[in-house]
């Protein structure tokens, strides 16, 4: 049986899911929630996920540029759309951009292991203004750009 939850595949007979779900019940146990007992990403993972959003982001704006000038509509919608994207991208699926799912990892709540909110993706996102003081955080304990310190998010390592 497949959590709904987590996506991890379970015996028949399990109760429980690995991640806290009661798979009878349908609710979540109060357990040790699973993303927390996975390992943190390392800053190489956190750098290639962020390195492929901005490609997706750059390529975007720059294809939809082009293609909105020759619609006559300009560059603002993609500019638009694409910034979108860079800061709620993470409020994604299980949160995970593009970038993220691509190199699995993800980012949670530190708290419960909850995926990322939008709200959350947002706030560790707008923070990403500050550049290098804010990624100088990242080589802490706990890996948690100033972003992740302010939205109270880790970024963890997901199985593929």
């Amino acid at each position: 049986m497949q959590c709904p939850r987590c996506g991890l595949t379970n015996t028949p007979t399990a109760i429980q899911c690995d991640c806290g779900y009661n798979l009878r019940a349908g609710a979540i146990a109060v357990a040790m929630p699973r993303a927390l007992a996975l390992p943190l990403a390392t800053f190489g993972e956190r750098f290639a996920g962020h390195f492929l959003d901005s490609a997706v982001s750059c390529g975007g704006i720059f294809l939809g540029t082009h293609i909105g000038t020759s619609l006559g509509v300009g560059p603002t919608p993609a500019v638009v759309m694409f910034v979108a994207y860079l800061l709620f991208s993470d409020g994604l699926g299980n949160g995970q951009s593009f970038g993220k799912k691509l190199v699995n990892i993800a980012v949670v709540d530190q708290k419960t292991g909850a995926p990322c909110t939008f709200a959350g993706s947002l706030l560790r996102n707008l923070l990403r203004v500050f550049g290098v003081f804010d990624w100088a955080f990242a080589f802490g304990e706990r890996r948690q750009r100033l972003g992740d310190k302010a939205a109270r998010t880790i970024v963890v390592k997901v199985p593929a």
